[in-house]
């Protein structure tokens, strides 16, 4: 018989509807669907810069005003557990003005507001065997295989902390999606996967100045280089999310973008405060020790007119993942490029 205590919440009653999703497991998800909007969030649980609190009721908010038209713009929502069922028939609403939303919700079939019926797909996030090795004893040495839970540990708003315990229901991403046709897709993904691909990201943005500063003599003038860049793109630019503006601003230790932007035009500053699409998908840090200022700057070059064209060898630029492709595809020839010189 189970032990009920595995049942029933442990979270702060008073903050239950106020946890938040750990940063790796959003990271994960960010790395696909790269997220514009957190319609459901706390000032200090945002994910995305833009977001919806209780007093703006993401609820009673337009997303697609508020996503500035981005074309194949996705939104983040990790709602109250207690009232979940509005915010499905939000998600609905707003997939059909072209909209996809990702919901980060209990399995619960049981539940009136379950939506086999209207969602696109209901991803299951599933434990996983990891490998081990015994440390002690008369099997010491030797390798074995532990099952470990596909249960997640939410952040307690009281304390900002992952709880000690993970949430007593399995929990799954519901995605509505622009455009679907057919019934709900049923698929999985391993914890395992999840974490790795979260926590990569995470210790990536967490890298610190001065860690930074040892690959480079002059590091703020990388950080004005990269504005200046970003400054290049003109009104058809697709706008980032908030994971470019969390990478840089930790790669600058914390500071502000307007002491790394002084000199800069109205509009590049502001650009460089929203930043670029295609940084907000290939982290600061990973970039600075990929390309040099010129190389760099010579990429975003080649972007913007990618951009401008609308196409990129032969391929349509329709969205901004199609922008992101074809940013990576450009990194790699300089990279090939510079292999071949260097053999």
């Amino acid at each position: 018989m189970a032990d009920l205590n595995n049942h029933a919440s442990k979270s702060n009653p008073t903050f239950r509807n106020q946890t938040s999703t750990p940063e790796w497991l959003f990271q994960a998800f960010n790395s696909e669907y790269s997220f514009d909007l957190d319609a459901a969030a706390t000032k200090e649980s945002a994910k995305c810069s833009l977001y919806f609190t209780p007093e703006t009721d993401g609820l009673a908010q337009d997303w697609v005003g508020a996503t500035m038209n981005v074309d194949d713009a996705t939104v983040w929502v990790n709602p109250p557990y207690s009232d979940i069922g509005p915010w499905m028939l939000k998600a609905q609403e707003e997939q059909a003005k072209g909209i996809t939303t990702c919901l980060l919700v209990p399995h619960d079939n049981r539940a009136e507001w379950w939506p086999i019926n209207i969602a696109s797909e209901i991803r299951d996030i599933v434990g996983y065997y990891d490998d081990r090795v015994y440390l002690s004893g008369k099997q010491k040495g030797t390798a074995y295989k532990k099952w470990c839970s596909g249960g997640i540990r939410f952040v307690d708003a009281s304390t900002g902390k992952e709880m000690p315990h993970e949430l007593n229901k399995p929990i799954c991403l519901v995605v509505f999606r622009p455009g679907h046709d057919g019934p709900c897709q049923q698929t999985f993904v391993s914890k395992r996967d999840l974490l790795d691909i979260g926590r990569a990201i995470v210790k990536t943005m967490g890298r610190t100045l001065c860690e930074l500063e040892e690959h480079s003599t002059d590091f703020n003038e990388w950080i004005r280089a990269c504005a200046a860049a970003v400054g290049l793109f003109g009104a058809k630019r697709h706008y980032p999310n908030a994971e470019g503006k969390m990478a840089l601003m930790a790669a600058m230790g914390g500071q502000e973008f307007k002491d790394h932007t002084a000199g800069l035009s109205v509009k590049q500053k502001l650009d460089a405060e929203t930043f670029c699409f295609a940084v907000s998908t290939y982290h600061v840090d990973e970039l600075k020790h990929t390309l040099t200022l010129p190389q760099f700057v010579t990429v975003i070059q080649q972007l913007k007119t990618v951009n401008d064209n609308g196409e990129h060898n032969g391929s349509k630029i329709m969205t901004k993942r199609d922008l992101r492709k074809a940013f990576i595809d450009l990194l790699n020839q300089i990279n090939q490029e510079e292999t071949q010189e260097a053999a």
